[in-house]
């Protein structure tokens, strides 16, 4: 534990036990070490490249402070891979990266019986994670700076969110990294009918023009989410359509279509879906077309959950080379125990639209086939107790040459590409 841990962990807790006895008060804690070993992961394998294996950790405390008028809450992690030290002595070791900070640090003011302010460093978590999501795979997890009204009455939901990013207190000017989103804002409408939840997702995502401080590219984002429920039965259902600029000033015309359904048989969950992220079709030579981009872009949304657990396509824009992505799916969970299930999953993927093929040495221009391979993911999860969980899984890719190529491997010479990790989850109630 360093020392800025230290610091602000003792202060929290002086300060929060000294608090009126009527408020509410709990400490949790979260450790969370995971083993992986990398022979394909994110990128195919091959000849040159030799497989990694480490272990990586999270470990976290979280405080939460609730009272009449207002609720707090605080997150501490420190995220690190065992061994990543950055001075040592043959005796003892002196150092370690800066790996520990704050996760969330918001503070809720109940503004009336339905209706609350909430601001700080956040989750933002809407319907399935799909554009603004907490990204729990990732050891950091994703958190944000924002404010967010709530409302919420009987079955209805509307929630409006503001947030601008900066680096530092300046004191002239307003740079941000042009990579980086500048201001996120949305309004979130949801109303339950029943078995069925509709819900209305507006954003307007904005990143600073390069060499500005002024300019803001601003990208819209718009559509809806249907979700349907029974013991038994799952489905659900979206579409988003984008357009704007994007973070080169680019007019944006893009669209994100999904469906998915699973139903439940005995001890089997059986599911089956699609997602088409759109993308540029580089055939085109119209200008028209050409001068707007067609990538759909999915923000701050969710990638190992819905693109296969080998994330291959957490960056669509670079792992479709522009031209989009389809991915039909097949799941299948087994319940061996109340505490004990098993899980096979099977991804399709191929280009939306037609990336020409940089290989192709004839006079005429080709694209390239758009099947892209398939991958499988197994996985396993035991609840050893209310606070242990023990994960697991095994994941392999099947290239096709389309797929290598875009990765810049020859056609052919890519080798098998595998994945496998285990994770242990602890999460005791300190106070």
């Amino acid at each position: 534990m360093n020392k800025f841990f230290k610091i602000t962990f003792f202060s929290l807790v002086g300060f929060l036990i000294t608090t009126n006895s009527f408020a509410q008060l709990s400490i949790k804690a979260e450790l969370r070490p995971r083993a992986e070993f990398r022979n394909g992961y994110k990128a195919l394998n091959d000849s040159v490249n030799d497989p990694a294996f480490f272990v990586s950790q999270r470990t976290r405390i979280i405080f939460n402070y609730s009272d009449k008028k207002f609720k707090i809450g605080i997150s501490l992690q420190d995220i690190r891979v065992w061994g990543d030290f950055t001075s040592s002595s043959s005796t003892g070791v002196f150092g370690n990266r800066a790996s520990t900070y704050l996760n969330q640090a918001w503070l809720e003011l109940f503004l009336n019986k339905y209706s609350s302010l909430t601001i700080g460093r956040q989750y933002l978590i809407y319907d399935d994670q799909r554009l603004l999501a907490e990204r729990n795979w990732n050891q950091n997890s994703l958190s944000y700076d924002a404010l967010v009204y709530k409302f919420k009455k009987n079955t209805f939901i509307f929630d409006l969110g503001f947030s601008l990013n900066n680096q530092r207190e300046n004191v002239f000017g307003n740079y941000y990294p042009p990579n980086i989103i500048k201001t996120l804002n949305f309004l979130y409408l949801k109303k339950q009918f029943s078995n069925l939840n509709i819900s209305i997702l507006g954003i307007a995502s904005g990143y600073q023009k390069d060499g500005t401080t002024e300019t803001i590219y601003l990208r819209a984002t718009t559509g809806s989410y249907l979700e349907y429920k029974t013991e038994k039965l799952f489905v659900s259902a979206s579409g988003y359509y984008q357009f704007g600029k994007n973070k080169t000033g680019m007019d944006v015309n893009a669209y994100l279509l999904s469906a998915n359904a699973k139903y439940i048989i005995g001890k089997f969950k059986l599911g089956a879906g699609i997602d088409v992220a759109s993308g540029k079709n580089e055939l085109k030579t119209d200008s028209s077309y050409i001068n707007k981009d067609q990538m759909f872009s999915v923000l701050y949304g969710g990638r190992h959950k819905f693109y296969g657990n080998m994330d291959y396509f957490s960056n669509l824009p670079v792992a479709t080379s522009g031209g989009g992505l389809i991915d039909i799916f097949a799941t299948l969970n087994y319940k061996l125990t109340s505490t004990t299930s098993l899980g096979l999953a099977y991804h399709f993927f191929a280009l939306q639209n037609n990336v020409i093929d940089p290989t192709y040495t004839g006079q005429d221009t080709k694209a390239l086939k758009k099947s892209l391979g398939s991958e499988l993911d197994f996985n396993f999860s035991w609840t050893l107790s209310k606070i242990i969980n023990l994960k697991g899984g095994y994941s392999f890719m099947l290239p096709t040459n389309s797929l290598e190529i875009i990765q810049g491997i020859n056609p052919g010479k890519s080798n098998y590409s595998s994945w496998a990790w285990i994770m242990l989850t602890v999460k005791p109630k300190l106070l």
